[in-house]
């Protein structure tokens, strides 16, 4: 196991090691994290069965520079489990009267899988408190056969069969995927109640991602795992303009929650090489999150590639250091 899949699993197992804090919406505790200081703030949503942990690596990377927020969403972690149902306008409204009780503006929200969608209605409807959105592996259309594999699995969870639920958790990992990282993974989706989960599947079903795609005016980044793994019908037709990592390799055929592995960038200083391919019609605005201090080098080996800080600049070279 490396240090970053180490890393996260430090976190799954000490799910509430830091204290959530929270507030009371309409009755409902919603708890989360607040930490640290820096514009833009970040805001993380983790997806269905989840909590705020599923983040924890990329909370504590841009923690250092960065204030940083991470929520449980409503029926999920240490919030209030509520009787559905859980529309995904619900989630984001929560999310919005947090930044404001907080008093964030202009955040930048990241959202997985379910919180990838809640960060596009965030954007959509509350456009005053979000200047970036980035969306990871998010649902947002389905294909007629995929939506009937889904509402079955949700009528079967409804109906106190929840062998369907645990098989879909189980499948979102590789035949790679660590396995004890895979354990503890499951084991906190699989103890999420079974009737919130069904109801937030079915607020992901319902939710007209078009529509609120059309309304998003703020730069949005989609990170899509290739198929089979993100399968095409689910980003197909896709609502808006669609940046692809097209050969970042933990995203290439990447299990679902490969973000706990660790933060977006490099490990160890080992970046891999990578470019952006806008596969829409239109042109895109894409928000980059980076620093580029003194003695920040990094090496692509895949790429026989280095970025090295000399002289005040920096300057490209060969992975032994000959110039190009």
């Amino acid at each position: 196991m490396d240090p970053n899949e180490l890393s996260a699993l430090r976190c799954i197992l000490t799910v509430n090691a830091r204290e959530g804090i929270h507030f009371v919406r309409n009755g409902i505790k919603l708890v989360f994290e607040d930490r640290s200081a820096g514009k833009p703030a970040f805001v993380f949503v983790h997806g269905t069965s989840c909590n705020r942990s599923f983040f924890a690596p990329q909370a504590e990377h841009f923690a250092r520079r960065h204030r940083v927020v991470s929520v449980d969403l409503r029926g999920h972690g240490e919030s209030d489990k509520p009787p559905g149902p859980y529309p995904i306008a619900a989630y984001a409204d929560d999310i919005a009267y947090i930044i404001e009780q907080v008093g964030l503006s202009k955040i930048v929200a990241v959202g997985h899988s379910m919180g990838g969608v809640i960060v596009l209605q965030l954007a959509a409807a509350h456009l005053d408190c979000v200047a970036a959105i980035v969306m990871v592996d998010p649902p947002l259309v389905f294909s007629p056969e995929r939506r009937a594999v889904m509402e079955a699995m949700v009528a079967a969870t409804e109906a106190g069969n929840d062998e369907p639920r645990s098989q879909w958790v189980k499948n979102m990992f590789l035949p790679t995927s660590d396995r004890r990282l895979m354990e503890e993974v499951v084991a906190v989706m699989l103890s999420a109640p079974p009737q919130v989960a069904a109801s937030a599947v079915r607020g992901v079903l319902e939710f007209d991602s078009p529509a609120a795609a059309a309304l998003c005016t703020v730069p949005a980044l989609h990170l899509a795992a290739s198929p089979p793994r993100m399968p095409p019908a689910s980003s197909d037709p896709r609502p808006f303009p669609v940046l692809d990592p097209a050969s970042v390799e933990p995203r290439r055929g990447a299990a679902y929650p490969e973000h706990l592995r660790g933060p977006f960038a490099a490990r160890e200083k080992r970046a891999l090489g990578h470019h952006l391919v806008n596969r829409g019609k239109s042109d895109v605005v894409y928000l980059e999150v980076g620093d580029r201090r003194p003695g920040d080098d990094v090496a692509y080996p895949d790429d026989d590639l280095a970025a090295l800080w000399r002289d005040g600049r920096r300057v490209y070279v060969h992975t032994d250091g000959r110039p190009y």
